[in-house]
């Protein structure tokens, strides 16, 4: 983005359908990063939002990179309206077949 001149602004966030908290899981029998999944938790851990949340923040452009190993339905579900009301979008998404059922 920054070699078009575009203005731009970055976000790093654990994204999902649900506002709140979850916690990072590595199963013990497959440490391998595409088996790693969250678990959601009551009011401690990673803070989790819904992409809508940050929806005041962007214009009427985005472009998203999703790399969230088999929850990108529930990613893209916690953006519906901000999809809905941006005139363009740019979706990246990042996935592993072993994990996508």
């Amino acid at each position: 983005m920054a070699q078009t001149g575009i203005s731009h602004q970055g976000l790093t966030a654990a994204v999902s359908d649900y506002e709140g908290f979850a916690q990072l899981m590595v199963p013990d029998d497959n440490p391998q990063p595409e088996a790693f999944f969250i678990k959601r938790t009551a009011d401690s851990g990673t803070p989790v939002h819904r992409i809508d949340m940050f929806r005041n923040q962007f214009c009427r452009n985005i472009a998203l990179k999703i790399d969230v190993e088999g929850e990108e339905i529930a990613v893209l579900r916690g953006g519906n309206d901000t999809l809905t009301y941006c005139d363009n979008a740019i979706i990246m998404i990042e996935f592993n077949k072993s994990v996508m059922g």
